[in-house]
């Protein structure tokens, strides 16, 4: 992968005859040639993504059907695409459907385009599309010139190394393990939720889970037939998510924009908000729905999470506004090297329907602490939380003067 990123962009790439890589390249190449209709040798293989993984094989002559963890690497390869070949999938379906069908591009540069249409978005922009086979980023600049990259590898080699480490049988198994949130059914009254979390219920739970680990899929508990332990799945799913997504991210953002350093974290969550309508000091009160913080939930929910200081220019409605719309503010969850910039901690998740004055505690508690080191500085203006760069004195963009936080 080294000599893959010193070398990019790649024209082709032919594995060595007589081994399992090369054997791997030319079916690949053989498929697409038949698929196509060309010669083997004008089908262009122009990425690989290669990871370290492990394999379980039973252990020769053992007695109960013992197994052995083996190293194994797993590979995805990127065909170059035909415009003509794309050409003969419109006319046929155009023949089906009786209507026009044409070609409408790169996938990269489509999203580019859906993405200038949501209201507040303008270049330059950056989109990254990890999809089922390939991992697609696309960078505009202020001029509209579109640079895009596409990359072997994504959601299928996922559920592929889920799969194969944990030894199961069914593709769609893995599917779902790496899709919904996993459990553990204690009792035929309570489950311990990946995160930690005991959830109780008041009827009991079918003796078909218990003592099982589970998914939860739209509020059903389905059982995993698997003898690893539910701390083993989490951990298989966390390293297979950061082999090949954070991976492809970071090829995907370095070789579409070499002059921007990019640093991504192994996991993005989100700190999504609903809309807080809070007409008087009355009604502050009353409980209200609000944000659910759930760092990577499907992915690890983690209920600790270190979270980078917010980039200047982010605000924070934290006291009493007359129907307020709370920003959803992106966080990056750092999980080595956290030390090298201020952070906070969150103790819990704030989920359901919990009162103002504990939404304004966490988050006035989550910035003093992001704010602690000489970085960092806590300022206000009126209603609203500025979090930034430490200085004696400081002003907004639009002129409003920025003041010590209490």
């Amino acid at each position: 992968m080294q000599a893959m990123s010193a070398c990019a962009p790649v024209r082709d790439i032919r594995g060595e005859p007589g081994t399992h890589a090369g054997g791997m390249l030319e079916r690949v190449r053989k498929v697409m040639a038949s698929l196509t209709g060309h010669e083997m040798s004008a089908i262009y293989i122009q990425d690989l993504l290669a990871v370290d993984t492990f394999i379980p094989r039973k252990v020769q002559g053992g007695m109960a059907g013992e197994c052995a963890m083996e190293n194994a690497v797993g590979m995805a390869a990127m065909v170059k695409a035909d415009r003509l070949q794309m050409q003969v999938i419109a006319r046929e379906l155009s023949a089906r459907l009786q209507t026009e069908v044409v070609v409408g591009g790169v996938e990269a540069n489509m999203a580019i385009a859906g993405a200038l249409t949501t209201p507040g978005c303008a270049a330059p922009l950056a989109i990254l599309d990890l999809g089922a086979g390939s991992t697609d980023a696309a960078i505009v600049n202020a001029e509209g010139q579109i640079t895009a990259v596409h990359l072997a590898g994504a959601g299928n080699m996922v559920s592929l190394l889920i799969k194969t480490e944990l030894g199961l049988e069914d593709l769609s198994l893995a599917e779902a393990i790496k899709k919904y949130p996993l459990a553990k059914v204690e009792s035929l009254f309570s489950i311990r939720h990946e995160n930690g979390a005991v959830e109780f219920f008041r009827e009991a739970l079918s003796p078909a889970v218990f003592a099982k680990v589970v998914y939860i899929k739209e509020g059903e508990l389905v059982p995993i037939d698997n003898a690893s332990p539910l701390e083993k799945i989490r951990l298989v799913r966390r390293q297979a998510k950061e082999k090949v997504f954070v991976t492809n991210c970071l090829r995907a953002l370095r070789r579409s924009h070499p002059a921007v350093p990019f640093a991504i974290s192994p996991l993005w969550c989100w700190w999504a908000a609903h809309r807080w309508t809070l007409r008087s000091r009355s009604l502050s009160r009353k409980p209200c729905r609000t944000m659910a913080w759930s760092p990577g939930r499907a992915i690890f929910g983690e209920q600790k999470g270190r979270a980078m200081r917010s980039p200047p220019g982010c605000y924070w409605p934290v006291r009493r506004i007359k129907r307020a719309l709370a920003p959803a503010s992106l966080f990056n969850v750092l999980f080595q090297d956290a030390d090298n910039e201020p952070d906070f901690y969150l103790n819990r998740a704030v989920r359901g329907r919990v009162s103002w004055h504990r939404i304004a505690h966490f988050l006035r508690r989550g910035l003093r602490r992001c704010a602690a080191g000489r970085r960092g500085q806590l300022w206000s203006v009126g209603d609203q939380y500025y979090l930034g760069p430490w200085r004696r004195h400081g002003h907004l963009p639009d002129g409003r003067c920025l003041r010590r936080a209490p």
